[in-house]
């Protein structure tokens, strides 16, 4: 199995693909076939895969291969950057071209639908406007699956998430479906709303927010309303304190409270509670279309 990583021997990969023998580039004499020694020969591979998996979803990372196709010298950019080449071609050059684009091809889609869709980076659309000004109706974004892997939600991060069965009650066509909101309070957090801001209990001041144009219109909570939008907060009585005749929302462990930009056309955490840190799928991260830009 080493021999496929390593490109020093005749039994690698793409020896066994394609025929190429790569060899250390040596620049007083081009043609030496210099072996490649494990170290080299580890970089070269890592400087491949690193190509190939931007390659799914960077168009331009093809070009690292072109040169192997086309060139005289056999060395990809990544050749170049790890000081090999490819020292020969054990099959015809065109029967070689036409493997390096079918190898690349079966990788990158591996790479794209296998590792990188599934974990890494999935490409989002907005359906609808809960979410503007910063994410509008149609817009396409980037979202990290990874991100939470190495660190914890924090306020304002943009999260993707599966949308929890306490939302079905509310919206019961949403069953699988992932909805894209903001996070505004953390486990531990007070929180409410009022006059169109957002206040945590130890916070002097409301929670500043740019992105928002109109802030949320109604007071939450209010125990005493009589609206759907405030049934479960009357029926998760444990989830509210009060201080000095003010009720707050008290975020458990492991769940958050999230809204979106658009306050007062949002299907969210004012309506069904809390979201568990289980349901957060990832970060979005950059908006790609129409306008490219980060997601702040």
């Amino acid at each position: 199995m080493a021999q496929i990583f390593l490109a020093s021997g005749r039994r690698t990969l793409g020896y066994r693909l394609i025929g190429l023998r790569v060899a250390r580039y040596v620049k007083a004499d081009p043609a030496s076939m210099a072996p490649l020694g494990p170290g080299r020969s580890l970089a070269r591979s890592v400087l491949d895969t690193i190509a190939v998996v931007s390659a799914s979803f960077l168009i331009i990372g093809l070009v690292d291969f072109f040169p192997v196709a086309v060139s005289r010298s056999k060395r990809a950019i990544h050749d170049h950057l790890a000081g090999t080449w490819v020292a020969a071609v054990d099959r015809p050059r065109y029967g070689a071209a036409i493997g390096v684009c079918a190898a690349c091809l079966v990788v990158v889609v591996i790479a794209t639908f296998g590792i990188v869709r599934p974990f890494e980076v999935e490409a989002y659309y907005m359906p609808s406007p809960s979410m503007t000004p910063t994410i509008h109706i149609n817009d396409r974004f980037l979202v990290n699956k990874c991100w939470f892997r190495l660190h914890e939600p924090k306020r304002n991060d943009i999260v993707v998430f599966s949308v929890p069965e306490n939302a079905l009650q509310y919206i019961p066509e949403a069953r699988g479906d992932n909805f894209v909101k903001r996070i505004v309070a953390i486990p531990g957090d007070e929180v409410r709303m009022a006059n169109g801001h957002v206040y945590l209990y130890g916070h002097a001041g409301f929670q500043p927010e740019p992105f928002i144009p109109i802030g949320y219109l109604k007071t939450v909570p209010d125990p005493t309303g009589h609206n759907y939008e405030e049934d479960w907060f009357r029926t998760r009585r444990s989830d509210l304190v009060q201080h000095n005749g003010v009720y707050w929302i008290k975020v458990p462990a492991g769940e958050y409270f999230v809204l979106g930009d658009n306050r007062n056309n949002s299907m969210d955490s004012h309506v069904f509670g809390f979201i568990p840190r289980a349901n957060i799928l990832g970060k979005a991260t950059v908006r790609f279309a129409p306008t490219f830009g980060e997601l702040r």
